[in-house]
Parts: C-alpha cells; structure tokens; sequence
C-alpha cells in the first residue's frame, strides 16, 4: 500500500489547475467490454468505441471524494507534470 497519492502537476489550464480526467467505474467498463462481445456474437462488425461519461472531475476532486466517501485522509503531494499529459481528456461514448 502507498502512503501517498502523487498528483502530478497542478499549473494546467483547468478549473484548480490539475488534470481534468472521465472516470469510469471499473463494473461499467467490465459490462461494456461484455455487451461489446455480445454486440460482435450477433454479427456486429469490429470496430472502436469510447467508454466514458462525457462528464470530467480533476485529480483533486477524485481524491477529495474518495476522503468524504471513505472518511478516511488521504495524502495527496504535489509531483511534477508527465510528459505528454494534456489539461484534460474526456470521452466521447455517443457512438457507443
């Protein structure tokens, strides 16, 4: 277990100046991934799609409510920008 959460960055063009990201649970992606194997058994063709909500929280919000949800205090430090790392990164699921 970590006795941190880096937060990588926070000078970036968004609401508190870190990363604005679509977050999915992880049982919403897992069903995705099913209705897409249903959706190719039934004769569908391959293709790409995008899971996401269309909705964005910044790195400090998600761990912000991950403290009000758990009640527990989570330390979150301040790290330096990843290279590459854009201001913010939301999914497009109309097509799906």
């Amino acid at each position: 277990m970590r006795d941190h959460v880096d937060m990588c960055g926070n000078d970036y063009d968004t609401r508190d100046g870190y990363n604005v990201r679509d977050y999915v649970h992880v049982l919403d992606l897992v069903n995705a991934h099913y209705l897409g194997l249903q959706y190719l058994r039934d004769g569908g063709e391959s293709d790409t799609f995008n899971v996401g909500s269309k909705v964005g929280f910044t790195v400090k919000e998600i761990v912000e409510a991950a403290c009000r949800v758990t009640g527990k205090q989570i330390l979150a430090i301040d790290a330096p920008r990843r290279g590459g790392d854009s201001d913010t990164l939301i999914a497009d699921s109309q097509k799906i």
